[in-house]
């Protein structure tokens, strides 16, 4: 689709730029799908909780509307056809700003605060919508320096910004420098800009804003490429350097895009922004001023500054629509976001600041998200998800795979992905996991990263070498949850020779891994393990992490296809405890092993 029409923002393309209109319904076989705008918002680094390791789900339909967020019950009103588009942005504003206009049964618990896409939405289809639609929406829209904003306060300041000293008022607007009640600076070194209030102690702020940029800006850049410059004119900062813009709080208003904020959970975020070059465009970040100095806000800058840099590769790759049936001739599409993009930006984290943050910074803000939201949870390492689903962490947290590849590959190989997606189309997801699989086959690597994560630091013998400590030595020590066994792990009881051995039914998700643990009966004389039971036997992986009595730790890998014996009178097969680890390598989303496969100790002779 083409968009030549001006939008709200003053901007004119003859080509698709960052923006689109949403289609919630696709002709099974019919035309290409449309992309909807692409800005990554980064939550607030908080330590985050455990996510459910179910793959289901409540839908709008079953769920308790009041447990749901206010985007959601929209997005699920959208879908039944009982709101149009227009009106569906008109509710995502009132719900994000908590206007009482807001019907009362679309509430829920409130706003998701990561409506980011919205601010992107309405100038993009500003001249589609209706004179009514345009006139509620545009309070929320207008340059915060325009009366007709919500935010508007004379001199320069947001109405919901806070008390600012009058003198401290006066001062800024005497400053020469300031401009509608901002002023910027241009980055010493490196081509961007940096904006704020004219407000506080900004010179000690730009400082250490400035140091913040520039701890990062070269290496990033050397890895993944220069950011494309944007257009330069009075819209987009007066130059074409990449502009950053820090704001007060959710409700101050960067002067872009006609005042675009920055949702209440997150730190900061990018947006992609014209020109387009090719599949790339430019970008600028928003980002919390009293953050500043924050050791996490270090942190997110780094991540949102890679998003900028993936947009000069390919800004529409961010963003896709996935289906699910509706009917014989029509699926459901779901705006998802793509799990390598906030991955690989989440990963720049620990490439940039594993040698000068403290690991328990480290942990708290980034590698929690391993343990928490990845680790022993049963979502593929491809899952992707809205931004309102509560499994979206898993998505962040999937950074681990790219750790795993820079120790495989080098960290030029995570730059290398993104440059083979400069000429990947919209929603062609299957073409990047293609891509990955061709820089490192699944097939042949994805046990080596099932038994990496495993993340256990087990002596002597040290069995998961290399482990990713080693790459990040802020890298915590913690392996998952072994709950794949209905309770059962720890214990293979002592069996007789004919008794069947114990069943492990498993569900295994393509690129995924369960773990169990198992400690065999003290006087059984022999281990059988038997994985044929699994099914495509073929999509499967056994390892095996063994402690030999009197021995070392040793990992071992298994065969599939028959009856796996240990004799535990061969000093050097006297498992005393072990850890199975048996992971899914297919490609196919829709490739799930199942059936069952069994575990038992026996008394008796070795045969």
């Amino acid at each position: 689709m083409r968009l030549e029409s001006e939008s709200a923002a003053g901007m004119k393309s003859a080509k698709r730029a960052p923006g689109a209109p949403r289609r919630w319904f696709r002709r099974v076989g019919g035309p290409p799908r449309l992309i909807a705008l692409l800005i990554v918002a980064a939550t607030l680094a908080a330590p985050l909780s455990q996510v459910t390791a179910s793959n289901g789900g409540a839908t709008a339909a079953e769920a308790n509307p009041r447990e749901m967020f206010a985007q959601t019950l929209i997005e699920a009103r959208l879908r039944t056809g009982e709101i149009d588009y227009p009106t569906s942005l008109l509710y995502r504003a009132y719900a994000l700003f908590g206007d009482p206009r807001l019907p009362a049964d679309l509430a829920g618990s409130g706003s998701a605060g990561e409506d980011s896409r919205l601010f992107r939405e309405i100038p993009r289809q500003w001249n589609y919508l209706p004179k009514e639609t345009q006139d509620l929406l545009t309070p929320f829209v207008a340059r915060p320096t325009d009366p007709n904003s919500r935010f508007f306060r004379p001199g320069g300041t947001s109405a919901d910004a806070g008390v600012v000293a009058e003198s401290a008022a006066n001062a800024a607007l005497a400053d020469e420098e300031c401009q509608d009640g901002w002023i910027s600076r241009n980055g010493p070194q490196h081509p961007y800009k940096l904006w704020m209030h004219c407000t506080g102690h900004y010179d000690g702020d730009f400082e250490t804003a400035i140091e913040i940029i520039d701890y990062f800006w070269e290496r990033e850049v050397e890895l993944m490429g220069e950011p494309i410059p944007d257009l330069g004119t009075p819209n987009e900062g007066g130059d074409d350097r990449i502009d950053f813009y820090f704001v007060d709080d959710e409700a101050d208003r960067a002067p872009r895009r006609g005042g675009i904020g920055i949702p209440e959970s997150a730190a900061a975020f990018a947006a992609a922004e014209e020109p387009v070059v090719g599949k790339g465009s430019s970008a600028f970040v928003v980002a919390r001023r009293p953050s500043i100095g924050d050791p996490r806000l270090s942190l997110t800058l780094a991540h949102e500054f890679f998003h900028v840099l993936q947009y000069a590769h390919n800004w529409e790759i961010g963003f896709g629509f996935q289906g699910t049936p509706y009917s014989a001739d029509f699926d459901i599409l779901s705006l998802v976001e793509l799990w390598f993009v906030e991955a690989t930006a989440d990963w720049m984290k620990s490439y940039i600041y594993r040698d000068s943050m403290s690991p328990e910074v480290m942990e708290a803000y980034l590698h929690s998200r391993f343990t928490q939201a990845f680790q022993g949870v049963d979502l593929p390492l491809t899952f992707s998800a809205s931004q309102d689903d509560p499994r979206i962490s898993h998505i962040y947290a999937a950074y681990v795979y790219f750790l795993f590849m820079e120790q495989e590959l080098g960290a030029q190989a995570v730059a290398d992905f993104w440059k083979a997606l400069a000429d990947v189309e919209p929603d062609d997801f299957d073409r990047t996991t293609e891509i990955l699989d061709e820089m490192l086959p699944f097939n042949e690597h994805f046990r080596e990263f099932a038994v990496r994560n495993l993340n256990l630091d087990l002596q002597p013998g040290d069995p998961i070498s290399p482990s990713y400590q080693d790459v990040d030595p802020t890298f915590p020590t913690i392996g998952p949850d072994l709950n794949f066994a209905r309770g059962r792990n720890g214990r293979l009881p002592l069996q007789s020779f004919g008794e069947d051995p114990q069943a492990f039914d498993a569900a295994i998700l393509s690129l995924t891994a369960h773990y169990y643990y198992f400690t065999p009966a003290a006087d059984s004389t022999q281990v059988t393990l038997d994985f044929s039971g699994l099914e495509p036997n073929d999509a499967i992986d056994v390892d095996i992490i063994a402690k030999i009595a009197d021995g070392d730790w040793e990992r071992r890998k298994l065969t599939i296809d028959g009856p796996v014996t240990f004799c535990r009178e061969v000093p050097e097969d006297n498992v005393e405890k072990f850890y199975l680890v048996i992971s899914n390598h297919d490609l196919s989303s829709v490739m799930t092993v199942g059936g069952s496969f069994t575990a038992g100790a026996y008394d008796g002779a070795c045969g």
